[in-house]
Formats: C-alpha cells, structure tokens, sequence
C-alpha cells in the first residue's frame, strides 16, 4: 500500500514539473519551425473535426493525416466564398502551406505547441481553396459515424448540440461559447471530454447486458458450473462495448488509457479470480506514455491518472462491503474526498472555479453515468426505429439543464481564484490530510490548515514593496500587454489584439494570467492608440473587470463605452504622477494623421530602474522627442517601438535612450517579419540584450531585484 503511496506522491511531482514545462515556454517535440511556410500538396484522410473562427476570413474546420507521410495537421480554410463539407473518414487532394501553430506562452494557459504535440499534430495546413477536391467517401464505420452525426445536428437543438455530440462522438466542434465556458466555470468540463469515466460507463452497460445473457442462459439451463465462463463473458461484453464506443469517439488517449486498464482489470479477474488494481493502474501508465510519449503534455492525462488513483486508494479499505446502504455511502463519500482532492488542481489550471463545482460534481457526475447518457443512447437507437419522440424528450431536459447552468455561471457564484505562488505547499497539506492515520492526520491538521491558509494571502505577500515595481510583459502574438504592478497598484499598458468580434488574446488567454497574479482591478489602463494590436481587448476589459482610469490616444466612444465608474481622458498634455513610491510620465500625443505615431508614451521608474513604453510610434516621432523630450527618453529598459518594425527604432533613438535590455512584443514567426533583422542588428551593436517574447514568453521585470526572470513556474 505505502509502496502506492509513494507512487502517487512522484506522480504529483511529476505532474507539477511537467505541467511547468508544458505550460511555460518548452519547444514542443513536433514542431518544425524551419519549416515554415513549406508547400504542402497531396491527399489527406480526414481525422477528425475542428470548427471555430479564428479570424473572420479563417475557419479551423478538419483534422487530416497525409497519406504519404503520416504526418497529422490542423486545416485552416483562409476562403470566405467556399468551405467545404469534410467528413469524417474521407480522402482528399489539398493543397496550401505550413504554418508554425501561433499561441502564447503565458502562465495558467497551456503553450498551443506541446498542445499540438500532445494531441499529435505536427502543426497547421493554412489553404486558400486552390485545387481541393474529394478523392474518396467515407465507408464502413466511418460512414455510419457520419450518419449519425448528421443525425444528431438535425434532431438537436443548438444549446445541446455540442453536449450530444461531445457524448456520444467525442466531437466538441459544434460546442457553443457560452456552454464550454458554462461548463469550464463549474469544473465541469470533464464530463465533455471522453474519458475513462465515459469508457466505465460503456462498460457498465456491457456488464448488465452480459448478466441478462449469463441469467437467460441459467434459466434454460445452457450454463454450466465454471464461474470462469460468466468472467469471459463479462470481459468480452464490457471489452466490445467499450471498444466499440471508445472508437466511435475518435479513440482518444483519455479512451486508450482507459481501455487498457479496463482490460487489464479484467483479464487479472479470469487469470487469479480477483482484480489486480494496482497492477491495472500501473500498466496503464506505462502503456499511454509508450503509446503516446507527449500525453505527458496533457492537463488531462495527469488530472485523470491522479483521479483514478486517488479512487483505488480511498476504495481499498472498502472492497469486499456487501452491504448496500454501506456501499453507497463508501462511494458517495469516494466521490466528495475526489471533488474535494481534485479542486485545486482544477483552479490552478483554469485559475478560477465556483465553489460550487464541489456539490455540482458530487450529483452530476453520477447523473452523467446511472441517466444522462444512458438515455441519450437508447433514445437515439428509438430513432433508428422510427420513434423520435423519446429522443426529443431526452434533449429538451438537458436543454433547461444546461441553460440552467448557464444563468448560474453567468451569476458567478462564490468564485474562487488561486494566485501564482509555490503549488508545494498546498500539495504537501492536501498528501497529509489524504494520506496520515487518523491520529497523525489529528495533530498534522492545524499545520496543513496554516499551509493553506498563508497560500491563500501569498498575493499581498507576492507584491513589490513600497517604492519598487514589477513590469510584466505579456506574450500577446502580434500585440502588446504590459502590466506594471506596484505594491498596491495594477496599471494596464495596451490589451493586446482581438480578431474580429468574437476572439481577443485578453479574453481567452491575458486574462489567466491576470486572475495568477491575483488582479481583478486594474487601477489604471493606458491605450497607446486604437489599432486592433493594441486595443484588441479593450471592450472585453471593461465589461469584466473594474478600471478606475482609462488614458487613450483616440476618443474612447470610437470603439467602447465606459462605465459611469471609469474616468476617461486623452493623453493630450505631458504628465507625471506617483503611486507607491513609483514615478509614471506620460508624453502628450505627436500630432499625426497615423494611429501608430499618435500612440500614448508612457514612463515609469524609481530611484534605480526606468522602463519606457513607446507603443508603436516611427522614425519621425522618434527624431521630435529626441529634440524635445531627451530627458524623459532615457531608460534601462525599453519596450521597443511598433514591435521592432524597420520604420522604428532610429538610430539617434536607440542612442538616446541607451537602453540595457529590449524586449520585442511579436510571436515567432511573425507574419510581419518582426522585428527587423536591420533593427535587431542597431541593438546588438550596441550590446543591448533582447528578448522575443513570442520566444520567451511573458517576461518579468523586477526593479527591486534589476534582473529579469522568464516564468516557468509562477
């Protein structure tokens, strides 16, 4: 047992190393950056679907498999005029280019390069619809998965659509916005994905089936006296249940892991008459980790591994209860020290979580196995014999289920946020609770109690002291976020990009980050002007976070409204005011018909460290302060101007502010060729050290420690 133990505690070990290198700037095992834009032509098997806008012109819409190489990608349609209806199981002639997946290395957010790793991807096929055409339709199972996936779209209405299909496929595609983020706020998002549970679920309607045949077979007196025969025959009813669902939804790498155990499991059961747990669990592991070496990479493949063993564990003690009632109440108590367990795990991944998730978990979950997806299977085996009537019922209740769901996540309840600070502590207070005898656990629970408790206030205690700052700059992509913080201060510079209405870096990535560091109030944001690189977020940033000041370049009704809370102004007049101890100056803006040279100039600095933020301003702009604002244009640090472009960074300019250290707000690759090599060769020159942070990924700067630091583990 201890030797179990100990096992998990590695695992929880190793799970934190590996979830820093996979969230915190680690090149991903099979991603090519040479090969960027490389021409891509041949025929494809569709592997599976992906459906969502990533610009208004780009529509991610299938996985595919190159038939001559093996490789797998992420087709990306750029033709607004023509999509076309991939299936799953078809083959198809392609042509484009590849792409170097483009995410953001910033904490609390997993690096979309170990994410395509880990799902085997090596990166995107980016097509303009030149020379594409269908070589081969679907056959067999994969034209009856097509058929009722067609099936399941027409019959469903549009908030369940996505939560059927996720159930029943394993396909999230059609999941709508406001369900997958209903979901995510509750820790519910689990029960979306296929996983071991779902494959326990098949199992489980293949052990009834199996006991209705063993009982059909005793009754005519067909069976005879070996229990073996009715172990064989449980084994091959849960093992082709299983298998038959688990490839139905894709046979994902939570479904592997969950088939191999279950078949260890039960082969343990024909082979010495008892289930070898540990032995399943353990061969499990090694199995997924031989089959897909960057499973590692997965948030899931650790939360689900762990969850399991935490069940063997609480569960040993209590194999071999015959009574009922106290059957029950081992598994209902299992599920609460489980939800409990796991709840901190899931709120330092997604950075917040509704206390409520616990007792949402606690009746859902059981739900999802003993109703929910029963149902939803034998309703749609109704409509195959022309009675839909069920199957319509079914879906109108999880419809006021889910939209129930959705009114509470939109209420926030009892929200729960866990800053960035040392994850060891409360992992050593939860393994002393979960792990100690009940005498040990009874003298260890008022120090686990102060462990959690100076966790929770190591915010205030994060902080820099009175008089110092630290400037956090964001890996947005092709945009800028900077966040300056002080000891009882948030500043904003610039909210990076959005594209189109419906995506912004902020929402879906900065603002993790943001809920890490423990800010949910921003006491001032600087917009340095209104090009979409800039002021991409900046809607979404007032209508979910608090702003007591907002200083732009350009009238602020041109792209939002503010609350009645938010005093709004320009940065028509030069300015200077403290906070903490902290000195900020801001240049009025340069009068210019380009959004670029108009950008808000901002400053800020103590006795020891000065860093300059001069958005996204060019040469000329760069030669009028140098003649009248040389004082001010000094600094250690400096954000360099329009993301290291060759209209920017002028000689006399780099001279005058003499920086020490550059960073570059541009994503590797950039699209833009930025920064410059032209640029990057007039800093080097002068022995400044940069930095990209598309390849660090978010930089902190600390003026107390006048060093900077890359943020692995946070």
């Amino acid at each position: 047992m201890w030797r179990f133990v100990w096992a998990c505690i590695f695992m929880y070990a190793t799970a934190v190393y590996l979830c820093s290198l996979y969230h915190f700037g680690v090149s991903a095992p099979l991603i090519d950056l040479s090969r960027q834009g490389e021409d891509l032509a041949g025929e494809f098997k569709v592997i599976g679907y992906s459906d969502y806008q990533c610009t208004q012109v780009c529509r991610s819409i299938a996985q595919i498999k190159s038939l001559r190489t093996g490789e797998s990608y992420r087709l990306k349609w750029y033709s607004p005029l023509i999509k076309p209806q991939l299936r799953y199981g078809e083959i198809w002639y392609l042509q484009g280019h590849y792409a170097f997946p483009q995410g953001f290395k910033n904490s609390g957010v997993a690096n979309p390069q170990w994410r395509y790793s880990s799902s085997g991807l090596f990166g995107d096929l980016k097509s303009k619809g030149n020379c594409c055409y269908r070589i081969k339709e679907a056959q067999g199972f994969a034209a009856f998965k097509n058929s009722l996936r067609q099936l399941i779209l027409e019959q469903t209405p549009e908030h369940v659509r996505g939560i059927v299909l996720a159930l029943v496929l394993g396909d999230k595609s059609a999941l709508i916005a406001p369900v997958r983020e209903s979901f995510a706020d509750f820790g519910l998002s689990h029960m979306l994905a296929v996983s071991g549970m779902h494959i326990g679920i098949a199992a489980g309607l293949g052990y009834f089936i199996a006991g209705l045949v063993w009982r059909f077979f005793t009754y005519f007196s067909f069976a005879h006296s070996l229990n073996t025969s009715r172990f064989v025959l449980e084994f091959l009813c849960c093992g082709l249940i299983a298998l038959t669902y688990a490839l139905l939804t894709g046979f994902s790498p939570s479904a592997q892991r969950a088939l191999i155990m279950l078949f260890v499991m039960m082969g343990s059961r024909i082979m010495y008459g008892e289930t070898k747990w540990f032995l399943a669990y353990q061969v499990a592991f090694v199995a997924v980790i031989c089959m897909s070496p960057f499973a590692g990479a997965d948030a899931g493949f650790w939360l689900s591994f762990i969850a399991v063993g935490l069940l063997i564990l609480l569960n040993a003690n209590q194999i071999g209860i015959d009574d009922g009632w106290n059957k029950v109440k081992a598994l209902v108590k299992s599920q609460l020290l489980l939800t409990a367990g796991l709840f901190f795990l899931t709120v330092r991944w997604q950075g917040a979580l509704s206390l409520l998730s616990i007792p949402l978990n606690l009746v859902l979950v059981p739900l999802l196995g003993i109703c929910i997806m029963p149902a939803i299977f034998i309703s749609l085996i109704f409509i195959f014999i022309g009675f839909e009537w069920p199957y319509h019922w079914v879906v109108n209740q999880l419809e006021q289920a889910t939209l129930g769901l959705m009114y509470l996540s939109s209420l926030k309840p009892l929200t729960f946020q866990l800053p960035t600070s040392s994850l060891f502590l409360l992992l050593c207070a939860g393994l002393v609770l979960m792990f100690a005898r009940a005498s040990l656990r009874a003298l260890l629970l008022p120090y686990s109690v102060l462990a959690v408790v100076w966790y929770l206030l190591v915010p205030q205690l994060s902080r820099p002291v009175l008089g110092e700052f630290d400037v956090h700059v964001m890996d947005a992509g092709q945009g800028t976020s900077v966040v300056i913080q002080t000891r009882n201060n948030s500043v904003l510079y610039d909210t990076g990009p959005s594209w189109g209405h419906d995506f912004s870096v902020l929402e879906y990535n900065l603002q993790h980050y943001f809920r890490l560091k423990g800010i949910d109030t921003f006491d001032l944001v600087v917009v340095s002007h209104e090009d979409s690189d800039h002021a991409g977020g900046l809607s979404f940033l007032l209508q979910q976070h608090m702003v007591s000041e907002l200083i732009t370049s350009f009238p602020f009704s041109a792209l939002v409204s503010t609350s009645a809370n938010t005093k709004a102004s320009l940065c028509g007049l030069r300015r200077s005011w403290w906070l903490d101890g902290v000195l900020f100056e801001l240049l009025p803006s340069y009068s210019s018909q380009s959004s670029n040279d108009r950008s808000c100039i901002l400053k800020v600095s103590n006795q020891s460290v000065s860093v300059l933020l001069p958005g996204d301003i060019g040469v000329e702009v760069e030669r009028y302060w140098v003649s009248h604002a040389p004082d001010f244009l000094e600094a250690d640090i400096l954000i360099a101007p329009h993301h290291g472009s060759k209209t920017s960074s002028s000689t006399g300019f780099i001279n005058k502010v003499d920086p020490e250290l550059v960073v570059f707000t541009a994503s590797l690759p950039s699209r833009f060729n930025h920064p410059h090599p032209d640029v990057v060769g007039r800093y080097l020159v002068r022995g400044v050290k940069i930095y990209q942070t598309g390849d660090s990924g978010v930089l902190r700067i600390s003026s107390e420690e006048r060093r900077t630091k890359h943020i692995f583990l946070d």
